[in-house]
């Protein structure tokens, strides 16, 4: 529709679109601008080992790129209140950070803030698995229900075979991804509580189900994707385009008992041949009970706690100082508080039984020497490692990160822990993304490349995109999301009356049943979605209106943004 030689607006009735096209603007956009503030700026980049400083007088000028999206999810979006990012690219290591511990303070987040990391757990549990595998201690074809109680029935997995610790370590036990016998009254914490005496009892009705017959899983959400009780947090994934012993045998050679000869346990004769041993019929369905329950055989078969075996298998090799499930007077020093995807405050996790699966706290950091490691980096070996020690510590992390078996997700395999795909040159993508009621984690890496990626933030809200975009730019970040709020009646009724961008052309601003709607002559209504007060948004057009006062408060005209170009609309009445 065309309402004069210089300008016209087209209403699109069908789809309720409003489309305005201009020869000419009366407002332009502001220019970017990137100085930084160096009271926010916390951490560009600097290859050293804890986080960088603030930037220098000469950075501020041109604000790091990487910086910029850390800054602009935590202080334009608001998805977030810290956020930290590293980098690696072979033996070098970037930090990145931007944020407060907790909306309460004005302490910085930093590469040595404490994370819950959700999902991510699952990583330092299979990395000590492969490191019990190189040791003798247990063999991914063992049954699990040799590590168990005689009294606690392990159930099958859903092709009818005993559940080995492989099924557990690739997500192809057949167990639902949380059990149903929780006993939590908080939402925010919903693994409160729960023991391992409930574990073994819910495997018990697990496996009592299965003889009845009853459909497998039965009476459990399944969902195929990691997150918090409740929640989904797996993304997309990447995109198509671009201790030591005393009896002096070394860390690795544990003594004590043999269990060779325990039942189920299953000794191959080639001990470096252990990739896909599982049918193709034992589907992959997440599950962080499957990886707590890990977490917990490992345990038995060391007969160490959790936190203990992280020390001696992975924190005094590796230099990790600040990663554990009971946290450490130095990590309560640096621990971040959790927020909804709100920015809300919420309790810490108290996760002490699935440990394995969601139970850990770690730090970008130790996050970034795990990655390094993955890749076949690692920084320092203990001095008293033999060659020997030394060789199998590094086949563990190779046999780590092999795909073994397909997931649900086309083109995707799981490796131990890690999900695997290939990008469009062939090359292997090893990804997981991590998420509780108040924290979201993502780690990544490209091994060809040796590049990885680490992202933390204490909001429950994904960082997945910032992570797969640090990994390849070609990566998209994901659009802000758009903020609904409240307004009253009487802030709406303020903005109702006749606009026009022209004598010819004149827009009617109406409000009905708690929404605000604009509407030219003859043409059907449009909704207008409230952002914030007096900004508006058209959804299907990625536009947005905002109503200007005249100095004494009273509306006098709009103007309406799109495509980087401004229009003015008067009140007429």
């Amino acid at each position: 529709m065309r309402f004069s030689s210089t300008f016209s607006i087209t209403w699109l009735c069908c789809f309720g679109l409003l489309f305005l096209l201009a020869a000419s603007t009366v407002a332009g956009t502001p220019r970017a601008v990137y100085a930084q503030d160096a009271a926010h700026a916390q951490g560009t980049r600097g290859n050293v080992p804890g986080s960088a400083g603030s930037p220098g007088a000469e950075e501020a000028e041109e604000e790091d790129p990487v910086q910029r999206v850390l800054r602009e999810r935590v202080d334009e979006s608001g998805q977030t209140v810290g956020v930290v990012a590293g980098i690696i690219r072979g033996i070098n290591r970037y930090v990145y950070a931007h944020g407060t511990l907790n909306r309460g303070t004005i302490r910085r987040v930093s590469g040595m803030t404490v994370f819950e990391i959700g999902q991510l757990s699952s990583l330092y549990t299979t990395a000590m698995l492969s490191l019990m595998v190189q040791r003798g201690d247990v063999n991914l074809t063992d049954e699990v229900s040799a590590y168990l109680p005689e009294t606690v029935t392990v159930p099958t997995t859903r092709a009818g075979h005993p559940i080995l610790i492989e099924h557990l370590a690739t997500h192809t036990s057949g167990l639902p991804r949380l059990p149903d016998n929780l006993v939590s009254s908080a939402p925010d914490d919903p693994l409160k509580g729960y023991s391992v005496e409930l574990m073994y009892a819910f495997l018990d009705r697990y496996a009592e189900a299965q003889r009845e017959g009853h459909k497998i899983p039965f009476d459990f959400e399944n969902p195929d994707v990691e997150g918090p009780v409740g929640q989904d947090s797996d993304g997309e994934g990447p995109m198509d385009r671009d201790g030591v012993d005393t009896a002096g045998e070394g860390p690795l050679d544990r003594g004590g008992e043999d269990r060779s000869d325990s039942p189920g346990r299953n000794v191959p004769e080639d001990r470096d041949g252990m990739e896909g041993l599982i049918g193709t019929e034992d589907r992959y369905a997440y599950s962080d009970l499957g990886m707590g329950l890990l977490g917990h055989v490992l345990e038995r078969a060391a007969g160490e706690s959790y936190d203990q075996l992280i020390r001696v298998l992975l924190s005094d090799p590796l230099k990790l100082a600040n990663t554990a499930n009971a946290s450490t007077p130095s990590m309560r020093t640096y621990l971040a508080t959790g927020h909804d995807d709100g920015r809300r405050p919420v309790p810490a996790w108290s996760d002490t039984t699935l440990v394995g699966g969601t139970g850990l706290r770690s730090n970008l950091l130790d996050m970034m020497t795990l990655v390094s490691a993955s890749m076949g980096i690692i920084y320092a070996l203990p001095e008293d490692f033999t060659e020997n020690d030394s060789t199998r510590y590094h086949a563990s992390f190779d046999s780590l990160i092999v795909a073994r078996n397909p997931t649900d997700e086309e083109g995707v395999r799981t490796a131990l822990g890690w999900k695997v795909r290939q990008d469009e040159r062939g090359r292997d993508i090893h990804w997981l993304s991590g998420r509780t009621n108040g924290f979201y984690a993502f780690a990544a890496f490209l091994k060809q490349w040796r590049k990885g990626v680490v992202v933390l933030s204490n909001s429950s809200a994904s960082v997945e995109d910032i992570g797969f975009h640090l990994l390849n730019a070609r990566n998209p970040l994901a659009p802000p999301p758009r903020k609904v709020v409240q307004m009253t009646e009487d802030a709406y009724v303020a903005f109702t009356g006749t606009y026009a961008f022209s004598p010819e052309f004149t827009v009617e601003i109406t409000y009905s049943d708690g929404m605000l709607y604009g509407q030219p002559p003859g043409q059907p209504r449009s909704e207008l979605v409230l952002e914030s007060s007096g900004d508006f948004y058209l959804e299907e057009e990625d536009a947005r209106i905002t109503f200007v006062p005249d100095e004494e408060g009273n509306v006098d005209h709009f103007l309406f943004l799109q495509d980087g170009q401004t229009h003015r609309a008067e009140r007429v009445r």
